[in-house]
């Protein structure tokens, strides 16, 4: 049974913010963002105030909802929450999730003989792109007691700036490799042309919070790599592209 540490912190125990079944996560480990690790790392670069009560009351709704609804009218327990959360902000920080991987999906149009590589579809095409979306129809996690769900001082969008816009006309792919695949990429009509789908993993690292209101948190961080699949549930990989080759 999955415990939150905000839970348990009320009997002492002195774990970071998350789940008591949850480890430290290695440099490598990439995660999918959501609202719980994106408000994590905005926590860890201290732009977050425990000592703010509305900013502490929306961190606790998104960090564990039964524990807001068990507590938020308790002021005594509040206290001893915020002074826990104080305590282990340092484990916090060292442990926050700072990789971050996303699914996307690219066109392709034909394979160009000249450059040795399956051209991406006008639609596929990144062009000079700074900015990514890593938060989409995010639900509200926690309503409070009969009032409507929302954050009012904590967003629910976050996006990542990238440090070195990226742009991506084409996927490199020799020859053999592109005569190999061809006839197992998904087809697709558009614009009344035939195009071929591929899937994609983007990997992404944070490095710090560039700005952070009530509508949007953006993060300065960079792409890693992307990793292209046949299939849909991405497990046929046929190239990876790393930074440096985009």
């Amino acid at each position: 049974m999955r415990v939150t540490m905000l839970r348990t912190i009320l009997c002492g125990a002195l774990i970071i913010l998350g789940t008591a079944s949850a480890m430290a996560v290695p440099p490598a480990q990439y995660d999918i963002p959501n609202l719980q690790n994106m408000t994590d790392f905005v926590f860890a670069n201290g732009m977050i105030n425990p000592n703010d009560q509305d900013q502490l009351i929306e961190y606790v709704m998104i960090k564990d909802c039964d524990l807001y609804k068990e507590y938020y009218l308790d002021d005594f327990a509040w206290n001893k929450i915020r002074a826990r959360i104080l305590d282990n902000s340092k484990e916090l920080h060292d442990d926050v999730i700072t990789h971050f991987v996303m699914p996307a999906n690219f066109l392709v149009t034909r394979y160009n003989f000249t450059t040795k590589s399956f051209d991406l579809s006008k639609s596929s095409q990144l062009i000079n792109v700074n900015l990514m979306n890593l938060t989409k129809d995010v639900v509200p996690l926690c309503p409070r007691l009969n009032v409507s769900p929302s954050l009012k001082m904590l967003p629910y969008y976050y996006y990542l700036k990238i440090d070195t816009p990226l742009s991506l006309y084409r996927i490199p792919m020799a020859e053999d490799m592109g005569k190999k695949i061809l006839d197992s990429m998904e087809t697709v009509q558009e614009g009344g042309m035939v195009s071929r789908r591929l899937y994609a993993l983007l990997y992404m690292s944070a490095d710090s919070v560039l700005d952070l209101n009530n509508q949007k948190g953006v993060f300065l961080g960079r792409i890693d790599k992307i990793e292209f699949f046949l299939d849909q549930k991405r497990t046929q990989r046929i190239r990876t592209l790393v930074y440096s080759d985009l």
